[in-house]
């Protein structure tokens, strides 16, 4: 698995780009600051999307944008993060795996942008990184897999 470090200056241009939604105290779903800059950039494509799907952000739920407009990504993925205020280290641990799950499917490169304070790279990096590993060392017959990213990039400020 290939890891790579990035500052938000450059976001991801192909491969799956991973973004965050949270809930407010009245349940209303908001994007961090990047998930709102990728909104505008998709003419509003994620936030039609959270409104067809009904998507809640939910604490590790996730919400898939297949080839979104006006981008080279294969895919944008909304990853929910329940209510911000009670966000906790295994919460980003099982946000971080369901997204990268979600993600690996789609494209061989994964990116999570982060762009909300609360969102500790280290926990959603080692949920994914979890996510990914294989268990196939000690198999008699090797299977075959498909669908395994291998890079995961990581934006933050």
């Amino acid at each position: 698995m290939k890891y790579t470090f990035n500052n938000l200056t450059e976001l991801p241009n192909s491969g799956t780009a991973i973004y965050f939604a949270y809930q407010d105290n009245d349940g209303l779903v908001l994007l961090d600051e990047q998930a709102a800059i990728a909104n505008e950039a998709t003419d509003g494509q994620i936030a039609r999307a959270i409104k067809v799907a009904k998507f809640k952000a939910d604490s590790a739920t996730t919400l898939n944008i297949i080839a979104p407009n006006k981008t080279k990504l294969d895919a944008i993925i909304i990853a929910g993060l329940g209510k911000i205020d009670e966000a906790n280290e295994e919460n980003l641990m099982d946000t971080g795996a369901n997204a990268f799950g979600a993600a690996q499917i789609i494209s061989d490169e994964v990116s999570f942008v982060i762009g909300h304070e609360v969102i500790a790279a280290d926990s959603v990096l080692l949920g994914a990184t979890l996510r990914a590993y294989k268990w196939d060392k000690y198999q008699t017959v090797k299977k075959v897999t498909t669908g395994r990213a291998s890079a995961i990039g990581v934006y933050s400020a």
